[in-house]
């Protein structure tokens, strides 16, 4: 398979037509099948992969009047959704060889399946055992992918980007490094305006232009922590990087846990004694055998209410709105909004857990001598 460049003609659009500028090109496996010619109808050649597309309306034919010039669209074709995003490529490098336009074809395929959130795993050629085990071990594993492949992505492209700025070759961003400071930028400029709407107050440190406070107050350590200003977190990719930073890396095995399908992570959030805010789930030994298990009672049918049922649960003291809510806001993790808090508790709970184990083993110690 080659890539080449193809000059069209200029026409329409004809009545009943539109002209879309496409931002963004899907990734389906008909697409994979229909470049390898293996799929069940065939495109004459040469044609430009992509059969889902959105963008903007930039051009309206005769008898149109549902449309206009600005409207953000999506649709379906056949062929052709990633024409605008690879001529962008091709006019910036002229020279590439065939070998260099497939890489990027498939680095361009790739970066826009990523920001979907559901990688499709036949891209990747995953045998079905594979992906049946990671649908039932984890929540949305290809979405997780996909931000690892993204973000981390992105984050890896910037040293060979400044290398060749270093060595005269010009600054050339991957997509990946782009959309990573196009993301940390959205979502400071979300965060700043949601807060002064909320609060009044512009962002007054690092906190605010990524967890924006709302004015209300949470709960944060359970009932031996505090009530603290609340912290919306903003739908998006950005959460989980901040999971997998916060206490690094001691935190890095609970947020993994957190990924967990719903049935898995209930067992290791009751061993633990730990759910998702770092918030105890029951009393333990403090408490009575009631009221251990009603807390437990609680935790397990919290778990089996749907994601969208949860939304309208409405914390005392929270200022996010129910309408917020359906939008994807919710209060920040413990170790956002408090976690000089978290902090704390984990450290207390690991001397905890070291003291017991030295406590026993002093005690075995002591039988041990005493048998002899």
């Amino acid at each position: 398979m080659r890539i080449h460049r193809l000059e069209l003609l200029a026409w329409g659009p004809f009545p009943g037509e539109v002209v879309v500028d496409i931002a963004y090109g899907a990734v389906n496996f008909p697409d994979v099948l229909l470049i390898a010619n293996r799929y069940q109808v065939s495109a004459p050649l040469p044609f430009i992969p992509g059969s889902e597309f959105a963008g903007s309306v930039s051009a309206v034919g005769p008898k149109v009047d549902h449309l206009a010039v600005g409207d953000r669209v999506f649709g379906a074709v056949m062929v052709g959704a990633f024409a605008e995003r690879m001529s962008d490529w091709l006019d910036q490098n002229p020279a590439a060889t065939d070998a260099e336009k497939l890489a990027f074809a498939k680095h361009l395929g790739d970066s826009i399946d990523n920001r979907f959130g559901e990688l499709v795993q036949d891209n990747l050629f995953w045998r079905k055992e594979g992906k049946q085990l990671a649908q039932i071990a984890m929540v949305s594993p290809t979405w997780n992918i996909g931000t690892l492949r993204e973000i981390g992505g992105g984050l890896a492209d910037i040293v060979p980007t400044a290398k060749n700025l270093l060595a005269g070759k010009g600054l050339n961003v991957s997509e990946r490094t782009a959309y990573v400071a196009g993301l940390a930028a959205t979502v400071a400029l979300t965060s700043s305006v949601y807060q002064y709407l909320k609060t009044g107050q512009a962002p007054q440190d690092m906190r605010d232009l990524v967890a924006p406070r709302t004015g209300g107050t949470q709960r944060v350590g359970g009932k031996y922590g505090a009530d603290v200003p609340e912290r919306a977190a903003i739908p998006g990719y950005q959460k989980d990087v901040y999971g997998f930073l916060y206490d690094f890396p001691n935190h890095v095995l609970q947020e993994g846990i957190n990924k967990l399908n719903p049935g898995p992570k209930a067992i290791v959030d009751l061993a633990t004694n730990t759910d998702y805010q770092d918030r105890p789930i029951y009393p333990g030994k403090i408490g009575t055998a009631g009221q251990n298990a009603a807390a437990v009672g609680s935790y397990l049918a919290d778990q089996a209410l749907p994601i969208s049922a949860g939304a309208f649960q409405r914390k005392k003291g929270s200022k996010i709105s129910a309408a917020e809510r359906i939008l994807g806001l919710r209060e920040s993790p413990g170790y956002v909004a408090a976690p000089q808090i978290t902090t704390a508790q984990a450290r207390k709970r690991e001397q905890k857990a070291w003291d017991w184990k030295t406590s026993s083993d002093k005690a075995a110690a002591r039988r041990m001598e005493s048998s002899y």
